[in-house]
């Protein structure tokens, strides 16, 4: 991956504000990368279309605010799930051009309640989190999606920020805070009668400001890396669940993206267990990779290219092919392939 290089016909603007989300189609043919922006749009990019009109860009705009957080449907990779600071959840079916309700609670939407992340527990079962309340919802498409069959308060008026879910254990999932905290959640456990909040798993310290995200290794789950305003990317070992985690690794990191810029997001290879890559502050502009395979996160490469003249906040790379996907804080997708 780190010999990989782009061109000018792999740089796209696929939506018109700041990229918040990004995520990559499994399939290898063809090529398409999605990403959400700051006022609501869904753009994707049939990258490899070069000559058809638009370039290959299909924009659409099935939110009012900011599409913080999107996927590809396990169940039918057709769709495309997105969420957004609007308090809803929806489903894009790429084939019919159609969006649908996925989460959408009036009351929550009355009490001024917005969303800002999702992830998959199963083909029908979603977790989603609720801005500025702590809690976050088990939604099931099978059921209803005006409320959730479930609601877990992790917080005490804390935003749950990002989600992830184990790829093993699908009851376990990892969220944290703006606060520097980070935890291991169970979806079968009790609530703690006196704070009233679910009792986490697992406490993985030593974050001292925000983090801007927390993932499970997407084939074992045995690792988790996280990034934080402390200006550290940090690994952690969870092939056992202890009350406490420290980091098996931290590596200075400059997150300082700022007011304008989307704050970093790592991202694993979705197929290749021990590799990530992340955005980055350097000069010149690059997107990193990482290998974590040996417990310690050694930077293997650097992706680097004339077309690349902006910090690209989110990456995220193929699970298939040498494809890598940067979104920055313009609108533009970069490819390196």
């Amino acid at each position: 991956v780190s010999s990989l290089s782009i061109k000018d016909e792999l740089v796209a603007k696929v939506v018109p504000g700041r990229i918040f989300s990004l995520a990559i189609h499994p399939s290898s043919t063809p090529l398409v990368a999605a990403v959400g922006d700051k006022s609501g749009h869904v753009g994707l990019w049939d990258i490899l279309a070069t000559s058809s009109p638009n370039h290959g860009v299909h924009l659409y705009q099935p939110h009012t605010r900011p599409v913080n957080c999107i996927s590809w449907d396990l169940a039918n990779t057709n769709n495309l799930v997105s969420t957004s600071y609007d308090g809803t959840v929806r489903l894009l079916d790429t084939e019919k051009q159609e969006h649908t309700m996925l989460y959408g609670e009036k009351e929550f939407l009355d009490w001024g309640g917005w969303t800002s992340s999702h992830a998959q527990m199963s083909p029908d079962t979603f977790l989603i989190s609720q801005g500025t309340n702590g809690k976050v919802v088990l939604v099931d498409r099978r059921v209803r999606w005006t409320s959730p069959v479930t609601t877990f308060n992790v917080f005490d008026r804390l935003h749950p920020k990002t989600l992830s879910v184990h790829p093993v254990h699908n009851n376990l999932f990892l969220t944290c805070n703006n606060k520097g905290g980070c935890y291991i959640f169970d979806t079968r456990n009790t609530t703690n009668s006196t704070t009233k909040l679910l009792e986490p798993v697992s406490e993985l310290l030593g974050h001292t400001k925000s983090l801007s995200c927390c993932y499970f290794s997407p084939v074992t789950g045995n690792q988790v890396v996280t990034m934080s305003t402390d200006d550290k990317l940090r690994l952690f070992n969870t092939t056992t669940t202890s009350k406490t985690i420290s980091p098996q690794c931290q590596v200075k990191h400059n997150n300082q993206t700022g007011r304008w810029l989307t704050p970093f997001r790592a991202s694993w290879h979705p197929t290749r267990e021990g590799m990530l890559v992340t955005g980055s502050m350097e000069r010149p502009r690059q997107i990193e990779v990482w290998d974590s395979s040996s417990g310690s996160l050694d930077m293997v490469g650097r992706l680097r290219g004339e077309e690349l003249g902006s910090v690209c906040s989110l990456v995220g790379i193929h699970h298939s092919r040498e494809v890598v996907v940067g979104g920055n804080s313009s609108g533009r997708v970069h490819v390196f392939m």
